[in-house]
């Protein structure tokens, strides 16, 4: 987020403020799944995680949605705010805006990983058994996806309601400078 500040540029704070509402969504939605799973195998450690989606399938789907929204694959909310960021820190500085992209295809990885170590990974027979996504895990996810999909589909309200706020730190940035 700091990277689209950077740029000093529409796009560049657009995108960052943008990315600051999709990331607080993000993390909530991180969170929640982070805390069902532990609640269900008694464990936050990766490396002791596994198959998870043969036992929670329902679990799986949810986390693996959480995590296109993660990897800001197209057509999520947080694909948005990092395009707009990336685009004003292209046209601020090129070198900047391809370190910034390289972080976020290690966060990828990342999350691509931790997603194949504990819903698609060989299942870990010492683990308790797990029970599936319950009524509250879905109550708390599926309203916070939906926002996801559809501010990724449709942007336009947020960055409306961002645009006063994105004029007057351009004119604050034009004054320093």
């Amino acid at each position: 987020m700091c990277a689209g500040l950077f740029a000093q540029n529409t796009y560049g704070i657009s995108g960052s403020l943008y990315q600051a509402f999709a990331h607080a969504v993000l993390v909530v939605c991180m969170l929640c799944l982070v805390g069902a799973i532990q609640r269900r195998t008694g464990t936050t450690d990766l490396e002791a995680m596994g198959g998870l989606k043969h036992r929670a399938p329902r679990l799986a789907a949810l986390f693996f949605l959480v995590m296109l929204n993660a990897v800001a694959l197209p057509l999520t909310q947080s694909f948005v705010g990092e395009w707009l960021m990336f685009n004003g820190l292209w046209q601020r500085d090129g070198w900047m805006a391809f370190a910034a992209v390289t972080t976020i295809i290690l966060g990828a990885v990342y999350m691509l990983y931790a997603y194949q170590r504990v819903m698609l990974g060989p299942e870990n027979a010492k683990l308790p058994q797990a029970g599936d996504a319950d009524q509250h895990d879905h109550l708390v996810l599926v309203p916070l996806i939906a926002i996801s999909l559809i501010l990724g589909v449709f942007p336009a309200p947020v960055l409306n309601l961002l645009d006063g706020s994105v004029q007057q730190m351009l004119s604050t940035f034009t004054a320093l400078y």
